[in-house]
């Protein structure tokens, strides 16, 4: 009854129509939350509710320009409003445009002098890194009991990866402590639960391993790189994304939400019939084919798709996988420092962390075993330093030709949504192996648990 008023309302009242996009947002869909934005800001073009989560909306789908032809006529104005300032600077640092992101940040400032998140940008755009005043104003931000704690965490990461990169090793592994204790509290980690999932997924995929299913001459071949987070997947993805017969497109849910919906990490759990695998499989195709621009192969980068391998492969037998393996110190490390969303609560505690990385150990050494020609090993440190080769061999892996273009990789780097977008647009550097020796004193424990 409450939705029927709305939609009576709608065509007159700007605030209603926002109403029905968040509606249409708590379903995730995504066409439906676009023309009630739309509706709302043709009625009241200046309507920031509307225009915010429209331009949000449009970035989870991939359609970066269309959010900032959305977000950019608040900026016109001489004092344009902060969430709108902020949105076009987190825009424009995904689409690695640092400088102008930083002004972007910096104006923000300006009206919010204590803005967490205009502090946390200008430090991720490493726009602040010596400036004393914005270090100590992040300092203030992580320690305030008045600040929220989503803010306290965003900019203590932010500071500690800063601390990290001017070679304040002991401020650095403080700042990320801290951080990842706030968000811990608030999100404990369930080692068991996790351990139990593992177990299901390793046993229900077993019987996916036996269903064979044929294909239908498609014509886009899936590309699935996957690791562990902050293992270089978003590099590989960028590299294969700049030859002309790819088209990258970022981390897509279908197969999390396909398996969740299967129950495949419970006892809950039923094989499917060959009916509704295909079914599913032909879900998943008929979204590449969409969004790749008729390309004839498309990257999925999804990190955690490891846990999932089995199940995908029997889906799809044509799809090649590429798993991207770092040192595990280094990675432990990358992933301690980094912001992560609550789902990765692993991610908080260096005990967890390594238990996630044996876990995935274990999990891809039995899926390598299982499909020894479908999951092809890509080692980071010999990726990164064997420049011109490494592309060629990465290439051959994933059955593609070879063309000069990925070679400029950096200058096609499309929008990037990950917490890689700065380094992806660098050359191939080796400078981050071996990082973990810097925080031996701290994490030492960890690092013999990994080696062992």
């Amino acid at each position: 009854e409450a939705q029927r008023k709305l939609a009576e309302r709608a065509p007159q009242d700007a605030n209603a129509a926002h109403a029905l996009a968040l509606l249409a947002n708590d379903k995730a869909a995504y066409t439906e939350v676009l023309a009630w934005c739309e509706a709302a800001y043709a009625l009241q073009p200046d309507h920031l509710p509307s225009r915010l989560l429209a331009a949000r909306t449009l970035r989870r789908m991939g359609r970066q320009a269309a959010a900032h032809a959305v977000v950019d006529p608040l900026l016109a104005g001489d004092t344009p409003p902060v969430p709108a300032l902020m949105m076009a600077g987190e825009m424009l640092q995904e689409d690695g445009q640092f400088s102008d992101a930083a002004d972007r940040f910096r104006a923000v400032l300006t009206a919010q002098p204590a803005h967490p998140g205009a502090i946390a940008g200008l430090l991720t755009t490493r726009s602040a890194d010596s400036n004393q005043a914005i270090i100590q104003r992040a300092e203030a931000i992580t320690e305030a009991i008045d600040v929220p704690w989503q803010s306290r965490v965003l900019v203590g990461h932010a500071l500690a990866k800063a601390h990290d990169r001017a070679q304040r090793h002991a401020e650095a592994f403080a700042a990320a402590s801290a951080a990842n204790q706030t968000l811990r509290r608030r999100h404990p980690h369930d080692e068991a639960a996790e351990a139990a999932r593992a177990g299901w997924l390793a046993a229900n995929q077993a019987g996916f391993l036996e269903l064979e299913l044929a294909g239908n001459g498609e014509r886009v071949t899936p590309l699935f790189v996957l690791g562990m987070p902050r293992s270089g997947t978003t590099l590989v993805e960028q590299v294969l994304g700049a030859h002309p017969e790819v088209a990258a497109l970022g981390e897509l849910p279908f197969w999390p939400r396909l398996a969740e919906r299967w129950q495949l990490g419970s006892g809950a759990f039923r094989m499917p019939g060959a009916a509704e695998a295909l079914a599913a499989a032909q879900r998943y195709r008929d979204l590449l084919q969409a969004r790749s621009h008729g390309r004839a192969f498309a990257v999925d980068k999804r990190p955690d798709n490891w846990q999932l391998v089995p199940m995908i492969a029997a889906l799809l037998p044509d799809a090649r996988f590429l798993h991207v393996v770092r040192d595990p110190r280094d990675n432990l490390v990358s992933i301690f420092f980094e912001h992560f969303s609550p789902r990765h609560s692993y991610a908080t505690a260096a005990d967890s962390i390594v238990a996630r990385r044996q876990l995935h150990d274990r999990m891809t050494r039995d899926w390598a075993a299982a499909l020894p020609h479908r999951l092809h090993r890509i080692d980071y440190e010999d990726f990164v330093r064997g420049g011109t080769q490494s592309m060629q061999q990465l290439l051959a892996t994933a059955g593609l030709p070879w063309n000069d273009a990925v070679l400029d990789y950096r200058s096609s780097a499309r929008t990037v949504r990950t917490p890689s977008n700065h380094q992806v647009r660098q050359p191939l550097y080796d400078t981050s192996i071996g990082r973990w020796r810097n925080y031996q004193p701290w994490l030492g424990e960890a690092f013999d648990a990994l080696a062992g």
